[in-house]
């Protein structure tokens, strides 16, 4: 694309001002810029999290809250800012690590029979970057 665009423009062998100079460098600008654009067209990014099963609307309460009171004591320094801060924080912890293991034991529950819960077992025991596929039950559920 570029070399053709390139062939295209007829270079004088003389330039007769600096106006001229101009005008063919801006040419030659504008087909570098769009040779580039088709050659690497623009990409929308995806959000760089992914959605967690766990999380719900009191933490993300408590986060908040969490975070506010933590703004308060990064602006006023007052000891007892950070031990409200600290409670808050702990407490956000606390629910954090309860939800994840709530999760966990649905998830775990969930898998019905002893060949689905080996197969998860063997997965994450060995290697961690293999992805688990469809556990289908024998019964069609």
């Amino acid at each position: 694309m570029l070399k053709i665009k390139l062939e295209e423009i007829q270079f004088p062998t003389e330039s007769h001002s600096i106006l001229d100079i101009d005008k063919r460098a801006t040419g030659i600008a504008d087909i570098l810029r769009m040779a580039f654009n088709e050659a690497c067209p623009w990409k929308t990014l995806k959000p760089g999290f992914k959605p967690v099963k766990w999380w719900s609307a009191e933490l993300s309460a408590i986060r908040r809250e969490s975070c506010r009171l933590y703004r308060l004591y990064a602006s006023s320094k007052a000891p007892e800012d950070w031990c409200h801060y600290k409670i808050c924080r702990n407490h956000f912890k606390a629910a954090s690590r309860k939800a994840k293991r709530e999760s966990w034991k649905q998830f775990c529950e969930s898998i019905k029979g002893t060949p689905e819960a080996a197969r998860v077992a063997k997965i994450l025991k060995n290697d961690k970057t293999v992805k688990l596929g469809r556990v289908e039950i024998s019964d069609g559920i």
